[in-house]
Formats: C-alpha cells, sequence, structure tokens
C-alpha cells in the first residue's frame, strides 16, 4: 500500500490493533489507520530516537529546570522516552499497547524497555511522585475520554512533586480537547501555559505550585518568544481556550 509516498514496511498485531510501521523517503512513522491517513511519531531513519515533531519538543521545555522524575505516558516510537533518560535519573514510562513498544524496539532503535510498564494510567500505581508528567496519547482519531475527565486529572496533578508540571498534547478531536481543558482550569486553576505553534501541534504545561514553572519564569530560563508563532508561550485562560475551541468549549 503507498498513501501519499507512504508504504507499509512491517505491520505489527498489537493488543489494541494493528500497527503499521510507514516509511516516506528518510522518514518512518507509526499508524493505526488502514487507510495510513493518520500517522504519529514521525522520526528520520538515521536518527530515530531524535525527536521529531515540534510538540515533542514544547512537551519538553520542563527539562530546562532540570527534573529528577520524569513520567511519560505513551510511548509512541520512544523518542520523548529516550529524552527523558537523558536528563533525569528516574524515568518511567507507561504504554497501553504491547505492539507498540515492540515497534519501538524493532524499528526505532528504542533501548529502554526496562523502563516501560505495560498498563493503562487509570491503573497505574506509581511508586514515587513526579516533577514532570508527559501525557501524549492524543491522536487526530480520538483517545479514551477517560483520560481526561476531572477525576483524572486531580490523580495526575497528586502525582505529581511540589514543584512538578503536567504536559498535555492536544492534537485530538476539539470536543475532547474542550473537556479535557474544563477539568484542567478545573484542577489547576490559573497556573496553565499554552505552547501554540500550530493548531495540531498544541501543548499545555499546567503547574502545580503557582510561583515555581510559570510563564515569566519560562521567559526567563530564555525561552525566545518566536514572532511567527513556532515557540509562542502565553498564559492560557477559559477565554483563549474559547477562542480556540469555541462552541464546544462552551457547552
Amino acid at each position: 500500500m503507498n498513501v501519499n509516498g507512504w508504504r507499509v514496511i512491517d505491520t505489527i498485531q498489537g493488543s489494541l490493533s494493528p500497527i503499521f510501521v510507514i516509511k516516506k523517503g528518510l522518514l518512518l512513522a507509526l499508524s493505526r489507520d488502514p487507510k495510513l491517513w493518520i500517522h504519529n511519531s514521525r522520526a528520520h531513519v538515521s536518527r530515530p530516537q531524535r525527536m521529531y515533531s515540534w510538540y515533542q519538543h514544547a512537551m519538553c521545555i520542563p527539562f530546562l529546570f532540570e527534573p529528577q522524575a520524569i513520567l511519560t505516558v505513551g510511548l509512541g516510537a520512544g523518542a520523548m522516552a529516550t529524552a527523558a533518560v537523558s536528563v533525569a535519573p528516574a524515568v518511567d514510562c507507561i504504554e497501553l499497547d504491547n505492539g507498540m513498544l515492540e515497534a519501538a524496539v524493532k524499528h526505532f532503535s528504542f533501548a529502554h524497555s526496562n523502563r516501560v510498564t505495560l498498563a493503562s494510567i487509570l491503573s497505574y500505581d506509581p511508586s514515587r511522585q513526579y516533577d514532570l508528567i508527559q501525557l501524549d496519547v492524543s491522536s487526530s482519531a480520538g483517545a479514551n475520554p477517560d483520560l481526561y475527565s476531572r477525576k483524572s486529572v486531580a490523580m495526575y496533578k497528586a502525582w505529581l512533586s511540589s514543584n512538578g508540571v503536567l504536559a498535555l498534547n492536544l492534537n485530538t478531536r476539539p470536543d475532547i480537547v474542550a473537556r479535557l481543558l474544563k477539568n484542567l482550569f478545573s484542577v489547576f486553576g490559573a497556573r496553565c501555559v499554552l505552547v501554540n505553534p500550530v493548531p495540531e501541534e498544541r501543548v499545555v504545561l499546567c503547574f502545580k505550585s503557582p510561583g515555581h514553572w510559570s510563564l515569566s519564569s519560562l521567559e526567563q530560563q530564555g525561552i525566545a518568544l518566536s514572532k511567527n508563532g513556532i515557540l509562542a508561550l502565553d498564559a492560557f485562560t477559559p477565554v483563549l481556550a474559547e477562542r480556540f475551541y469555541g462552541d464546544e468549549f462552551r457547552v
């Protein structure tokens, strides 16, 4: 099969669905979509464990503050987990589908299988608190809405250390994002920052402590606010959420 230049080079039977390993020129990616229109975890064949997508770099902004314990939820090809291992002594990763782990090891040179727990985050029992939790389970195909309930968001916050931050990929259906944002504002209050380069790669950072990782402290760490929006930070409020998600957010 060949779709827009992407061709399937391997099919791995995951516990949730088949996972297609696809290639286009020097790019690799993963897809659960049999038609290959939806894909993620892009990587360059010569550097399969280097983060390729912009949103991944945005979710790693808190690395500037040298977190000591990181939880990555959603393995993908493993690049974000590999990056976390390079900066923190304690890194845990949760992945629901064993096929995703197999694909990451087989085709993307992922070398940290010992740090991966095959489970749902909803049943995960952490043995420590985390300075950073990266929740990357979204996709344009949607995700389990229970992951974004108020109860789940409160659970993620409870797992954070006193100065911890929750980083979320917002690339999913607008109605799911709107529900998530309402719950984030309810649990974290005004302590959210939007990193907004392009609509399909929006990331939100939520801070447990109001005075630690804030918009101003991020700016003071030398993050340039780009005029073209490639790296634009903004205090995330319900007003801004309504501007982006309109009718879904007002429901």
